[in-house]
Parts: structure tokens; C-alpha cells; sequence
């Protein structure tokens, strides 16, 4: 492993500008440089030798491909499990649970669950407003339940969205979900930047009708690289407070060997665009949101989704 250590200030941890290690086997590299003026804000360089030689193989994907797989099946399983009067806590636990029965013990994110208003994230100010809470879930309520489990430190980071009984505003939004997936691959490929990509998508958003949630989440992505994840030794342990109740040890270890201001799609994305992302537009309808999460493989030539199975996005 080559390592690459660079200064590092604390301050600019907390703050989310994080510095880079460089691994010896990856596929990118970043160049921190702390401008006058600005000492606490890290800025990241992508080596465009390296981004041109991106490709993948299926020994790479296929994992990323079973995990993925892996979690909506146990999204969907839960699902079907939960009937009205149950909470967001409650849906979150039984997430917990199947994921175990899997073998799963680590995730990039702990679970989430969101039922009805709360999944446009109306008046989620701060991280601890997204974590579960104690709303119930009703007869006709929309519901998003959101899980990351790691497999052999492969991230499976998937939302699926659905609902108690029959709703046609629901069925409504998810085909707009699913001619927006439709167009994300050539949006990627065409245009120069991601940023341009995320500008794009927010006013198809706007133009159909739908508010974009995304806006609402921590840096307003739209979306955010994965990587095989080390640290495997770092207990599933989270902390009660900000951005460090959310991720466990090992997503914060994941974080400082890939830094965070290059790793996420939004506005203000710099940087190269090849790689893994988990792609999760969110769209908010009147009195409720959807969205899905999948991954999308950006290589010099062409951008993919990881798996064609669009039943995510089917209404019964």
C-alpha cells in the first residue's frame, strides 16, 4: 500500500472538508491545497491520467451487483411485513434484524425509515431529524426505507419506496422515477460535469411538478460515490451526535481514505466522474416523497446502471 499523507487539520474534519490518503490500488488520486484565505476548506484535484484508464470488470462489479441485489430484496421483504400503527423505529428494527439473518452485521449507514410527510423531509433541519423516529405508519401512507449493508466491503446503498394499499400519486411519481433512470446514463455520458448532470436532473424535477428532496439531505446530493470498503476490523459503532450518528466507524475510516468534497454529486462536485455512484433521486409530491437508490457505473466511454432489474420502481 502506498500512502500519501497529507497536512490535516481537525477543524476541516468537523467541518466535512476532508483530507485524501491515496491507496496504491486506486483508481483515482486528489491533490488537497489549502488556499490563503481560506485555511480550513480542502479543495480536491482528480489526475485525469489515471481517471482515462477507469474501467471495470465483472469480478469488480458482480459484488457490488449481489449486494445490491441483496438489499432490496430484504427492503422489499420488510415492506410487506409492515402494517399501519407501526413507527419509523419500528420498520428501522426490522431492517436490523433481516439484514442480521443475512450475515449482515456492518452498513454504511445505519437503516433508515421514513413514513408518510416525513418522507419529503419537511422540517428536517438536522442529521438527527433523519434517524427513525416515532411516526406510525397509516393506511395509505407512502413509506422509503433506505439501507447500505457491506458484504466483503462491498456497499449495497439502495431507497425503496412504497405504500400501504393503493396510491395513484405514488404510481404517478415512480413513473417519473423510472423515465428519469432512463435518462441519467445519457445525461452522464454527455455532459462535461457531474455538476452539470445534477443541475439537469433538479429541473426535470421542477418541470414535472415535483419538489427535489434531495435538496433537503446533509450537502444536498443527489447522489455519491461507493468504493470497496476497509476497515473491516471497526466495530458498527455509531455515536449520538451530527453526521457521526449515521455513519458507523468504518464509513468514517472510508471517509478519510477517499476524503469527502469529490465524493458526492451536487451542485458544487468538482472533479472527475468516472467510478461507482449511488444515484438516489428524491422527488416530494403533495404530502409525500419518493425516490430510489442504485448504482451507476461511469467508465471513460459509457455510464450504466449496475442492474437492469427495475421492479423498484413497478407499482402492484
Amino acid at each position: 500500500m502506498r500512502v500519501i499523507l497529507q497536512k490535516f487539520s481537525f477543524k476541516a474534519y468537523l467541518t466535512q472538508y476532508i483530507y485524501r490518503i491515496e491507496l496504491g490500488d486506486s483508481t483515482e488520486t486528489s491533490r488537497p491545497t489549502f488556499y490563503k484565505g481560506r485555511p480550513y476548506r480542502l479543495h480536491f484535484f482528480w489526475s485525469r491520467t489515471l481517471w482515462r484508464s477507469f474501467t471495470v470488470s465483472t469480478k469488480v462489479t458482480q459484488p457490488f451487483l449481489t449486494i445490491q441485489q441483496l438489499a432490496y430484496d430484504v427492503a422489499k421483504r420488510v415492506a410487506n411485513e409492515l402494517r399501519p400503527g407501526q413507527t419509523e423505529k419500528d420498520a428501522a428494527q426490522l431492517l436490523r434484524k433481516a439484514l442480521q439473518k443475512e450475515k449482515i452485521d456492518q452498513w454504511f449507514h445505519v437503516p433508515f425509515a421514513w413514513f408518510g410527510k416525513r418522507t419529503r423531509f419537511e422540517g428536517m433541519k438536522s442529521f438527527k431529524d433523519f434517524l427513525p423516529s416515532n411516526c406510525t405508519l397509516g393506511e395509505g401512507d407512502v413509506f422509503i426505507l433506505d439501507i447500505a449493508p457491506i458484504s466483503n466491503g462491498y456497499v449495497g446503498d439502495i431507497g425503496y419506496t412504497t405504500t400501504v394499499g393503493p396510491n395513484e400519486n405514488l404510481r404517478l411519481a415512480k413513473n417519473f422515477l423510472l423515465s428519469l433512470r432512463d435518462q441519467i446514463p445519457n445525461l452522464v455520458g454527455r455532459l462535461p460535469t457531474m455538476s452539470e448532470v445534477y443541475e439537469t436532473v433538479e429541473r426535470q424535477m421542477r418541470k414535472a411538478g415535483y419538489d427535489p428532496c434531495h435538496l433537503s439531505y446533509p450537502f444536498g446530493v443527489l447522489g455519491h460515490r461507493v468504493h470497496r470498503m476497509g476497515g473491516a476490523w471497526l466495530p458498527s459503532l455509531t455515536l449520538p451526535f451530527g453526521y457521526l450518528s449515521w455513519f458507523p466507524l468504518r464509513s468514517q475510516w472510508t471517509f478519510l481514505l477517499h476524503g469527502i468534497s469529490s465524493e458526492l454529486l451536487n451542485q458544487r462536485h468538482r472533479g472527475g466522474k468516472n467510478g461507482f455512484w449511488a444515484i438516489e433521486p428524491h422527488i416530494g409530491g403533495e404530502g409525500f416523497g419518493a425516490k430510489f437508490e442504485e448504482i451507476l457505473v461511469v467508465e471513460d466511454d459509457r455510464a450504466y446502471w449496475l442492474s437492469d432489474d427495475i421492479s423498484h420502481l413497478l407499482t402492484d
